[in-house]
């Protein structure tokens, strides 16, 4: 439901839009029953708490949101994840 209602959509106190994929785990096997949604593009103003919030006013599986920052600089690298309980959601 959430790649559906969301991909494409603005971005809260942003001018860019969601990008939602699933993601991929580059594992072999899946460990755990968490279902984790890739977004790309995110604005530089978006961060963990920010995504965690937007998606869990809809979604109430949602465990947790993650941007992902550069190790040095500490700025987002323009992706992150969602991962959510229910697979449906």
């Amino acid at each position: 439901m959430a790649l559906q209602n969301y991909n494409g959509i603005q971005m809260p106190r942003a001018e860019q839009f969601y990008r939602l994929n699933w993601a991929t785990n580059s594992g072999t096997e899946k460990r755990s029953e968490d279902f984790t949604i890739f977004m790309g593009d995110l604005a530089s103003s978006d961060i963990d708490e920010l995504l965690q919030e937007t998606f869990r006013a809809v979604y109430q599986s949602v465990k947790g949101a993650k941007v992902i920052t550069d190790n040095i600089t500490g700025r987002s690298k323009g992706y992150g994840f969602v991962t959510f309980g229910d697979g449906n959601e």
